[in-house]
């Protein structure tokens, strides 16, 4: 526990920090919310003078966020992992599997990943003596191990997506997509992937590349621009366009 001490606040910061609450409402739910607006209550304590709090209403009224559909978690499961990792402390899960299955796992957990609305923790499971993700919306129940402790690594032995890049992956594609100037603009304009490049056509087209770990993502990827987005390369990913885009049809027919 830490005590705060009373310090001069800008106006620019708190613009920062009434976006980032917003931010924590609409993008990780009530119960991060209520959390993070009690510290911000405590910073901006309710008996402020009344200028700065139309000022602070009106910073409230200018922004609106549209956050992607996410995955409910439980803030509790999620805290007692975060204790896991800073004291190195085994824990006891159970865990739904993507068959529906309830598993009963001890895990090493190394660090948390928010990625596309859905959290995740890499650990080490000592019954698959490997180390992979956990969909942290699949845990059901959770137990701190207090005095099993665990030697965290000094190197995650684990590739982790980036970006339209699936969450893990152990391949390495070169994947190259022309899209056309309907959609151009929208893309272009766009943060999708650290490795991103774009080469602009003299017919306001694009050519855009990545270097990514699978093709799960960025297939789903080109199928949502429609016939906006033509696969180059890699023939693999050709191949899965064009399989679903023909069951698609199928599924219309």
């Amino acid at each position: 526990n830490f005590a705060l001490i009373n310090s001069f606040i800008t106006k620019r910061e708190v613009v920062i920090l009434k976006i980032i609450e917003n931010f924590v409402k609409d993008e990780f739910g009530e119960e991060f919310y209520s959390n993070f607006n009690s510290i911000i209550n405590r910073i901006m304590p309710p008996d402020y003078d009344k200028s700065e709090s139309q000022f602070v209403n009106e910073i409230e009224s200018s922004f609106a966020f549209q956050p992607d559909p996410r995955a409910n978690i439980k803030g509790d499961i999620l805290f007692t992992l975060i204790d896991a990792i800073y004291f190195e402390e085994k824990t006891k899960i159970l865990y739904r599997s993507q068959k529906g299955e309830t598993l009963e796992r001890i895990i090493h957990p190394y660090k948390i990943i928010y990625k596309n609305g859905g959290w995740y923790v890499i650990a080490f499971c000592e019954l698959r003596k490997n180390t992979q993700f956990f969909a942290i919306h699949n845990i059901i129940s959770i137990q701190l191990l207090e005095e099993n402790t665990f030697l965290k690594p000094d190197k995650i032995d684990i590739k982790i997506g980036h970006g339209i890049d699936s969450l893990t992956g152990r391949g390495n594609y070169e994947v190259i997509i022309k899209i056309l100037p309907a959609s151009a603009e929208y893309v272009r304009h766009r943060f999708w992937h650290k490795s991103q490049k774009i080469i602009e056509n003299e017919d306001n087209s694009i050519i855009i590349s990545f270097q990514l770990n699978t093709l799960n993502n960025i297939k789903r990827w080109v199928l949502s621009f429609g016939e906006n987005a033509i696969v180059i390369s890699p023939t693999e990913l050709i191949d899965l366009v064009k399989k679903d885009a023909m069951n698609i049809l199928k599924s219309y027919n």
